[in-house]
């Protein structure tokens, strides 16, 4: 119970049923959701004046000011919204919500940095940008002193509600919870060289079973040598030997690692400290610019060690590792969210709402355990929602696990969907109770965001592409991807989990990675995807594609397509014609090593076949007439793990 409670799992709607029909039912039913909103905005104030006190007693300067005080207070009493309707039908909360008047709230002065709504605190009330520094760099300072590590960064500027969230972990045994302080949770740098850690570590382990990629969602892939098979007794020696040499730098690496104070939470297992370290250990750049004295001591950019005088034996260990190893970590990771489908359409049609509650219950047990089967790191798992952090490569298939999930909770309850597309295996029940129109399903919004970019703004991305992306354009059961790349530019793919196509069911999930694993540097390269794309522009213009036909007869001005034209050089081709044009592309790379015995047939129908799932893959769902994107194929290469610093 005290490990569940560490993470947030209650959902953000409940049902109550009342006393029968009773003249004074709607009595009781009214002073319950009095009494419930009274006791979570006490129980809030309670964290907040608990942090407020832990903060004083530690004599952060000016914490008393008046404004100060006010500018708290004033943060803390509107952060919640609290709902509640008295009614009969299951719609109302839905319609009693459809009248929210969102108050005028804009607050003046220097923003949080972690939020960016409210103001962050300080002694004028946040209004001018040096009192905000001069103050949050005091409060940094006495924080981090208290014995609890790095809690508050030096470049951080918060309001009261983050303020709080930041304190609270620290303040659980205080409080009586009966939990033990969290002073730790992997930072965005840490996740994304997970991957990277975990293949090295299986690589010095088993070198043999790291060239066959051996384990899912091990990292080790992107490890392996290009086209990488059966190993020889020749390669495997060299293996052995490789092996050798990465396991003496890794070990190194590791105990300077301990001899220097990285930060790493108390009390955590041997076995998993790598996993734990602060991630800047393993990024060249990071520790060489503080090894030549070009970034302030204190500054959140570099690896803080306590003992400094060891930084340049750090980074001498991490480039031989890299060297041993031929690669680095990427500097990318991914936030996955997810949101059930039609769930007020669920509970209008489910006439015992103890049922959707089991299988939420239900789903949030097993999403824990599934986030965790993939390296992912929680932020929240409750009711239909699911927020965390994995490594690039997890993402994904553990979206797609997770969906199995929640259906399986629901038919495990007796309610499933009515086509029974994508239904979950092993059902517990002999048969639904409900077989309902709209849902149960669940969408997915990930975000593959470069590490240096602003976690805020990861988060609001990662709820757009879910929110108008997998749902609403997309159509709902669906996942979209987002790849933002530091260099500002980007690539979006939204597909169902499963379509039925002419061919059956396909699985876009498996498709995704199955051209993933095509993609090899000789192969579908960065090159190769920027000709097909000079392709399309002359002949699919707007990426538009014409209808199958024999004929390829182009769209006509009453396609559909914007800007519709006349028949003529640059109109719209077929999708068979763009199948032919990306094989006759792909089968002039050059670069490509076919077995002695591949027949010229042979190379033609593999390269049709790859031609097709790029295609298929490229193809936007839902427009008429067929469009085409190359983001798909971008993100495919991206999650092939090619690439030591991450391009796509």
């Amino acid at each position: 119970m005290a490990q569940a409670s560490q993470l947030g799992t209650l959902p953000n709607r409940f049902r109550i049923d009342g006393p029968g029909d009773g003249p004074d039912a709607a009595k009781i039913l009214v002073e319950a959701a009095e009494a419930a909103a009274k006791g979570l905005q006490e129980t809030w104030e309670r964290l907040a004046t608990a942090t407020w006190g832990y903060l004083r007693d530690l004599g952060a300067p000016d914490w008393e000011s008046e404004k100060l005080h006010r500018q708290w207070q004033g943060q803390v009493q509107r952060q919640w919204e609290i709902t509640w309707v008295v009614s009969q039908d299951p719609a109302a909360m839905d319609q009693r919500k459809n009248w929210r008047v969102f108050p005028a709230t804009v607050e003046p002065g220097v923003r949080c940095s972690v939020c960016g709504e409210r103001s962050a605190l300080s002694p004028d009330g946040g209004a001018r940008h040096g009192e905000v520094r001069a103050f949050w760099t005091q409060v940094a300072r006495r924080v981090n002193r208290a014995g609890y590590g790095q809690q508050i960064r030096d470049e951080d500027r918060l309001c009261a509600v983050c303020t709080i969230k930041r304190i609270y972990p620290l303040l659980t045994e205080v409080l009586g919870h009966g939990l033990k302080p969290q002073t730790h949770y992997a930072s965005t740098v840490t996740i994304a060289a997970t991957e990277w850690v975990k293949g090295i570590i299986a690589m010095a382990r088993d070198q043999a079973g790291a060239e066959r990629g051996a384990g899912e969602g091990t990292g080790i892939a992107q490890l392996r040598e290009p086209g990488a098979g059966a190993v020889s007794s020749g390669r495997q020696n060299a293996g052995e030997v490789r092996s050798a040499k990465v396991k003496a730098a890794w070990d190194r690496l590791m105990d300077l690692a301990a001899q220097a104070g990285v930060q790493c939470p108390d009390g955590t297992p041997e076995e998993d400290r790598p996993f734990e370290y602060d991630g800047y250990l393993y990024y060249l750049d990071e520790l060489r610019d503080k090894a030549r004295g070009s970034g302030p001591a204190d500054s959140d950019d570099v690896l803080p060690l306590k003992n400094d005088s060891l930084r340049p034996e750090l980074l001498r260990a991490l480039r031989a590792l890299k060297e041993a190893v031929g690669d680095g970590p990427r500097p990318y990771y991914a936030l996955l969210a997810m949101d059930g489908d039609h769930m007020g359409a669920i509970l209008r049609q489910v006439t015992d709402p103890a049922l959707v509650s089991q299988a939420l219950a239900r789903f949030s047990a097993k999403a824990r355990q599934t986030v965790a089967r993939y390296d992912g790191r929680p932020i929240y798992l409750g009711g239909d929602d699911v927020l965390a952090f994995f490594p690039p490569k997890n993402a994904l298939r553990a979206a797609r696990d997770l969906r199995h999930d929640y259906l399986e909770s629901f038919a495990a309850v007796g309610i499933s969907h009515g086509d029974g597309l994508g239904a979950a295996p092993g059902r517990a029940t002999q048969g639904p109770a409900y077989r309902l129109e709209s849902g149960p399903s669940i969408s997915a919004g990930i975000v593959f965001a470069d590490m240096r970019e602003p976690l805020r703004d990861v988060i609001v991305s990662a709820h757009r592409v879910l929110d108008e992306i997998a749902k609403e354009k997309a159509g709902r059961d669906a996942f979209a991807l987002l790849l933002l790349k530091h260099s500002g530019s980007s690539a979006v793919l939204a597909k169902k989990w499963q379509e039925s196509l002419d061919h059956g069911v396909t699985d876009w999930v498996e498709e995704l990675y199955a051209l993933a694993q095509d993609i090899r540097p000789d192969e579908i390269s960065t090159g190769l995807l920027y000709s097909l794309q000079k392709l399309l522009d002359v002949f699919a213009p707007g990426g538009y594609l014409a209808e199958d036909s024999e004929s390829g007869d182009a769209a006509g001005p009453d396609s559909g397509a914007p800007g519709g034209r006349t028949a003529g050089a640059g109109d719209p081709r077929t999708r068979a014609q763009i199948v032919r044009l990306i094989a006759a592309e792909y089968l002039r790379n050059r670069l490509l090593a076919w077995p002695e015995d591949t027949s010229k047939q042979d190379q033609r129908e593999q390269a049709l076949s790859r031609a097709r799932r790029l295609l298929a893959v490229a193809t936007v769902p839902g427009g008429h007439p067929l469009r085409i994107s190359l983001d798909g194929p971008v993100i495919a290469r991206f999650l092939s793990g090619k690439g030591g610093k991450g391009e796509a």
